[in-house]
């Protein structure tokens, strides 16, 4: 369960999911606890456009890849809080964050190598994001936030407060992966998951003009969205 709490842990609902379609565009679960043949998954993928991904799970390798059969299409967190990769137990593969604590940076090439284009960057940034460091909740549990890591009180942790841009460049500075396939990582890789990549994730005329311009290190110098300037440094 990672740093949730235990006591929201829900089993797979499709018609939970079905409900609020209209706003969920990716989902995250365990898709051993599907345990009628997948069949929340089956339905959720039947009806509608979101997104299924495994994540928070237990699965071993044969239960992964069926549930990939099933309509699973990613993975949430890559090594986080699901089965381990051993050679005789590949366990679960998909998205990696880039903070360089939730996974080490020497996987980012082995990573890009096997997933190419269907790699896409999160940051696993809390609430907390963007405030000072201190004590802050999630989910009604205590965190300490401290550098980039926040932890429970037993030293689990539970999220960062990485920004996206900074998580580019950590990839960018700790591989060998160009500048603008780590861009596409953060940009028209995750556009292409969610099927938006007609309007986002990259400058072409006919697409939302979204476009960030940066300084030699990454940080955000301006941006602008739908071609209205939104902030400038």
């Amino acid at each position: 369960k990672g740093a949730q709490d235990a006591k929201y842990i829900l089993k797979p609902d499709a018609e939970f999911v079905k409900e609020y379609a209209d706003i969920i565009k990716s989902i995250t679960l365990a898709p051993e606890e599907d345990e009628n043949d997948f069949a929340a998954i089956r339905e959720i993928v039947r009806d509608t456009d979101v997104v299924v991904s495994m994540g928070h799970t237990s699965a071993d390798c044969k239960t992964a890849m069926a549930s990939v059969n099933a309509g699973v299409s990613h993975a949430t967190h890559l090594f986080n809080a699901m089965t381990p990769l051993a050679h005789r137990a590949p366990g679960v593969v998909g998205a990696v964050i880039v903070d360089t604590f939730h996974v080490d940076a020497s996987l980012y090439n082995m990573l890009w190598l096997l997933k190419g284009r269907k790699l896409c960057f999160i940051t696993d940034c809390l609430p907390a994001g963007g405030l000072p460091e201190g004590e802050y909740t999630l989910g009604g549990q205590k965190i300490i936030y401290k550098g980039i890591v926040c932890r429970l009180p037993d030293g689990t942790v539970a999220g960062s407060v990485l920004k996206l841009n900074k998580g580019v460049w950590n990839v960018y500075t700790n591989s060998d992966i160009p500048l603008y396939e780590c861009v596409n990582c953060a940009s028209l890789n995750v556009a292409t998951t969610l099927g938006i990549e007609k309007k986002k994730g990259s400058l072409e005329i006919g697409k939302d003009a979204d476009i960030i311009v940066t300084d030699s290190e990454f940080n955000i110098e301006k941006t602008i969205i739908k071609g209205v300037t939104r902030y400038e440094s």
